[in-house]
């Protein structure tokens, strides 16, 4: 007999992609159980769930929450993120797009499909450039924080640093022979972290007259496939082929703390906007999230300040149709409890006519019978005058006849 699958309230394979947002407490993720999921991070629900026909290779978040870049073989489609569903609002000609992420700014957005990267401008979906230099796949994209910069690292064992100003390389670094899995950059933007298929984190940053050269180097003994670091942070995670979360002290010393946690491969790590949260995948299908906490007490309340100066929106987003035929609705059900208030009201009145006759019937009865009983209590008042009167003249006519012939005395007669 065969089974199916009802509900799935988790991933049930590998996830493929994960982001978050600055304004609203969520993380979306996608899986190759071709399933995107949207989580509520303080509620620990799952918020919303839509199933599609193909794998989903990729996700993105816009900063403010509402929009959502989904990468299938295919297209790069993007979603408007509604109350209970996902709106298509544009579909793009970029094939299986593995790696796609918004700017800080949220104005662009970048998208890997193979040895390219397209930019678009979020708002029209125009294609505004394309990042042309990489000769193998594109594994690893990261935004500065003012946007200016993108960071790329890929197979071919290239890291590259594009102006977005003109869509031109800025640094470069090529080791041959190596494969980047992922590469992240400081707050300047001036050294880059990245992971290699030897096994290594690489420091990379530029020397004067030489360009951007590899400084440090460490060991890892396994495969770094993640890499994320917060902005003028301290510390440096890791997510690894074995399924740990590693945090390395920066500057890189090869001190480092390790969190096993998955049963597979670390697919997707990500920070929230002001990094108290970390978000890790795996290819086991798992979403783990982990309070991150600073040493430095002056710095970690500095973030926790920071953190809590605006609250996270609790709008939510209908379509304009869904909204008119739930006004529509709401107007038909308040006409519908008019009709039941006043048939209501008049089966009341109908009642209280009723009941107000009834009374009256039962009134009019029950004086009747008041009434009836009063003229049998003076009848039998009356008749019980006259026997008593009728008594009184016997008990008197018989002294008289007694008085009148004493022989007929009982007690003369019956004396002895």
């Amino acid at each position: 007999m065969a089974l199916k699958v009802v509900e799935q309230q988790f991933h049930s394979i590998e996830v493929t992609g994960a982001d978050a947002c600055i304004t609203r407490p969520v993380v979306a993720t996608c899986s190759l159980d071709r399933t995107v999921r949207i989580w509520h991070v303080h509620d620990r629900t799952s918020e919303l769930v839509k199933q599609f026909m193909e794998e989903p290779f990729s996700i993105a978040l816009h900063p403010g929450g509402y929009s959502m870049l989904v990468g299938f073989p295919d297209k790069l489609r993007l979603f408007t993120i509604l109350m209970d569903d996902l709106k298509l609002t544009k579909e793009l000609p970029v094939k299986g797009c593995t790696e796609c992420r918004f700017s800080n700014g949220g104005h662009m957005f970048a998208a890997v499909s193979g040895n390219n990267i397209f930019i678009y401008a979020t708002y029209n979906c125009d294609l505004i450039g394309t990042l042309r230099g990489h000769n193998g796949k594109v594994k690893s994209l990261f935004w500065s924080l003012d946007d200016a910069l993108l960071t790329t690292a890929g197979f071919d064992g290239a890291v590259y640093q594009w102006k977005l100003k003109n869509f031109k390389r800025a640094k470069e670094n090529v080791q041959k022979g190596c494969m980047y899995n992922c590469a992240t950059a400081t707050a300047d933007s001036q050294r880059l972290y990245a992971s290699s298929s030897d096994g290594k984190i690489k420091e990379l940053e530029e020397v004067a007259g030489t360009g951007m050269q590899i400084i440090r180097e460490f060991n890892t003994s396994c495969a770094i496939l993640q890499l994320v670091l917060p902005p003028g942070g301290k510390t440096l995670y890791a997510g690894t082929d074995t399924g740990c979360i590693r945090a390395y002290k920066l500057p890189l010393s090869g001190e480092q703390q390790e969190v096993r946690c998955f049963s597979g491969a670390v697919t997707r790590l990500r920070l929230s906007h002001n990094d108290s949260l970390l978000y890790a995948t795996s290819a086991d299908g798992s979403l783990f999230v982990f309070e991150v906490k600073e040493r430095d007490p002056v710095r970690s309340m500095a973030k926790r300040d920071q953190g809590e100066k605006m609250a996270y929106a609790e709008e939510v987003l209908l379509p304009k149709f869904d909204l008119d035929e739930k006004k529509q609705r709401i107007l038909e059900l308040e006409g519908q409890v008019r009709d039941v208030t006043l048939q209501n009201e008049y089966n009341m009145r109908l009642k209280d006519v009723a009941m107000a006759e009834r009374i009256k019937e039962l009134s009019d009865k029950h004086a009747a019978e008041a009434v009836e009983q009063a003229r049998r209590y003076e009848a039998l008042q009356q008749e019980k005058s006259e026997r008593e009167t009728k008594l009184m003249q016997e008990m008197q006519d018989s002294a008289q006849r007694q008085q009148a012939n004493p022989d007929l005395n009982p007690q003369n007669t019956w004396s002895c």
